[in-house]
């Protein structure tokens, strides 16, 4: 402990001595400010005399209980006698000039700024509160550690946030110098101006040498010019602009000085124009007096002296018109959904992909797939379809991985491969939702639970499958599939019934967009009347049993559906040649009905057995056969029909094969019926 006691304005002369040989003079005067500073007087025995900080602004000095010969070894002789030479030490106490320079430049960037921000401010009253273009985009640059760029808001600065001293050792210290701009734009400054005194700052050093000081003298001003330069430079373009703009009025004062003259000349060509107008108008009233006085001759010589006239004109009117008609449309018509479930008809392979896509769609799509999921009235049932279902998603995922990337097309063909992508992208994110099914939750779930689980996750072709045990669910939801199948044929073989000049114009119109159009109502498509009446309305039920085979009102299942119709239709309208099955014969032939005729074909892979083989002499089809067996490259065709009964064939002669439904094979048939 010590003794505490208000401080004097004189102090003793053995503590004022030790105050001196402690801090100097500043330290005396210190500590003779009695109004706000206390002295503590420590007297501990073992302690030898010191003066030390104890808390701003106070000090203690402790008295020892002797004194070391170190404490007086160059010391001077006589206490307080010292021989001061002001003009030196005011010679050495001189600024230096790293310093100056430094406070310069800081004086100078807060100078520019303040003067650009006074007239910013200026242009800105003038506009009514818009900053002016020519400080937009404009940024004022900073050094490492700027305090008018580190803090981010004038509470920063109230509280007196510490500021990280740039050569600092701490990693934290740097890592937050690292994340504060290192640029302002100059408009936020202008609504921010708590920053304009922060300008006269620079930023901290533990380690202050001349070279730093030069350093950051420096850096302030490059940015100071480089603040400049883009002013510079936004200045001139403004002189570009002004200058261009000169050359457009004084282009526009030239232009208008050759229009007040071109007027001139106009309105002299006017008073002349109206000039001869006004001497016309009394040539003609002149003639029409001269005429009416002829007329007047020529009437009352007709009034006073003819007495019969004769009017005769060939006749321009025939006597005979046709009788007004109107067409009827026939009223019985055979339904075509019937004709066409009896039919046996191949899909095109497009379509057939497509339905595949179908096939995976999730059965809450379909309007009778519900009843199919209550037929399944045993929990383990529901359990097993959802097993089904999570193994059938994986294997399609794999499937999908494993295909190769499809060549770019375009046109109808690209519109036809977009069709397809999307519906087995729309089919897959549905399917990915299966595969995340966990089965150990499943077998604590009541019949409720499990059927919803179904309806949301089990897709048609989980119930084609049969794995979920139940032999007449599968087999209705086969048939309904089959069903789907067959009318989508029939639909695509009807549209090709179309005319080609109509399936052209559906072909350019639907395959420019992404977007499906809406084909529930097929009236919609162009040149939709030109077609037939019967065609069109075996086309339209047709479409309405498809759409009939999915939920009304679900978006989602509406949408696979027309995928389905729009599919058929973009089909219908292609014909591309690079997709013609061909095929050469390897040997010459005599060619007659029945016998077999072996045929090179150049894709095999997309030969079926029951096509129609049509061979070719020329242009023109001489021969029919049916495809019956296939081997490797080679397929066996039996001939059905041959122009004249027999006919020779020579060595490569082409072959195409169709479908046997195909429009071409009915001609090809046709033909050689009339041959």
């Amino acid at each position: 402990g010590g003794a505490t006691a208000p401080a004097r304005s004189a102090l003793p002369g053995t503590l004022e001595a030790g105050l001196r040989l402690a801090g100097g003079t500043e330290a005396v005067a210190d500590a003779t400010r009695a109004d706000k500073r206390t002295l503590e007087i420590d007297k501990a025995a073992d302690t030898k005399l010191f003066i030390r900080s104890v808390s701003e602004p106070r000090y203690t000095v402790a008295a020892a209980g002797a004194f070391l010969p170190s404490d007086v070894t160059g010391g001077a002789p006589v206490v307080g006698r010292a021989e001061v030479r002001t003009v030196s030490i005011a010679e050495r106490l001189q600024a230096p000039r790293a310093t100056e320079a430094k406070d310069y430049t800081t004086a100078t960037r807060h100078s520019a700024v303040s003067a650009l921000a006074a007239h910013a401010l200026a242009l800105t009253a003038e506009d009514g509160g818009e900053v002016p273009g020519l400080f937009l985009d404009i940024d004022l640059y900073g050094t490492r550690g700027d305090p008018a760029l580190f803090y981010a808001s004038a509470e920063e600065v109230e509280k007196n946030v510490r500021l990280p001293a740039i050569d600092s050792d701490n990693p934290e210290d740097q890592a937050l110098l690292d994340a504060r701009p290192r640029n302002l734009a100059f408009a936020r400054l202008l609504r921010e101006p708590w920053r304009m005194p922060l300008l006269l700052r620079t930023p901290l050093r533990v380690r202050v040498d001349e070279a730093t000081q030069f350093a950051d003298g420096t850096d302030l001003a490059d940015n100071t010019v480089a603040l400049m330069r883009q002013l510079e430079g936004r200045i001139k373009r403004y002189r570009d602009a002004i200058a261009a703009s000169q050359r457009v009025l004084d282009a526009l004062r030239g232009s208008a000085l050759a229009l007040e003259n071109r007027l001139r000349a106009i309105g002299e060509e006017l008073a002349e124009a109206r000039h001869d107008v006004a001497v016309t108008r009394a040539l003609i009233a002149e003639e029409e007096a001269r005429l009416a006085a002829i007329n007047e001759r020529r009437g009352r010589i007709l009034r006073d002296h003819v007495h019969f006239i004769a009017y005769q004109r060939p006749r321009e009117a025939e006597s005979i018109l046709p009788a007004a008609q109107r067409s009827l449309d026939p009223g019985l018509l055979a339904p075509a959904v019937p004709s066409c479930l009896r039919a046996r008809q191949d899909a095109p392979d497009a379509l057939r992909e497509l339905l595949a896509a179908v096939r995976e769609a999730p059965a809450r799509c379909f309007a009778h797939a519900p009843a199919l999921l209550d037929r399944l009235d045993r929990t383990d049932l529901l359990v097993k379809a959802l097993q089904s279902a999570q193994l059938r998603s994986q294997l399609l995922a794999l499937k999908l991985a494993a295909q190769p990337a499809a060549a770019p097309a375009k046109g109808v063909a690209g519109a036809i491969a977009g069709l397809h992508g999307r519906r087995v992208q729309a089919v897959q994110q549905v399917r990915t939702a299966s595969t995340r099914i966990d089965l150990a939750a499943l077998a604590t779930l009541g019949w409720r639970q499990a059927r919803d689980e179904a309806d949301r996750l089990v897709a048609l072709g989980d119930l084609i499958d049969g794995e979920h045990g139940s032999g007449a669910v599968a087999s209705r939801a086969a048939a309904l599939f089959d069903e789907l199948s067959r009318i989508s044929t029939c639909l695509h073989e009807a549209f090709c019934a179309v005319p080609p000049s109509i399936r052209l114009d559906w072909a350019e119109r639907l395959s420019q967009f992404d977007a499906a159009p809406q084909l529930r109502n097929l009236a919609g498509l162009a040149r939709w009347g030109e077609i037939d009446f019967v065609e069109r309305r075996r086309l339209q039920s047709l479409a309405d049993w498809l759409f009939g085979q999915v939920r009304a009102g679900d978006a989602e299942a509406e949408a696979l559906m027309n995928d389905v119709v729009h599919m058929t239709l973009l089909l219908a309208s292609h014909a591309p040649v690079d997709r013609i099955l061909s095929g050469r014969l390897p040997e010459p032939v005599t060619a007659r009905p029945g016998i077999r005729l072996p045929i090179r074909v150049t894709e095999p892979l997309r030969l079926r057995v029951g096509m129609q083989a049509l061979i070719y002499q020329a242009d023109r089809v001489v021969a029919r056969a049916t495809v019956e067996d296939l081997a490797g490259n080679t397929a066996a065709a039996v001939v059905t029909r041959v122009e004249g009964g027999a006919l020779a064939l020579a060595a490569d002669t082409r072959v195409h094969f169709v479908d046997a439904a195909s429009p071409v094979a009915f001609a090809a048939a046709q033909g050689a019926r009339q041959g």
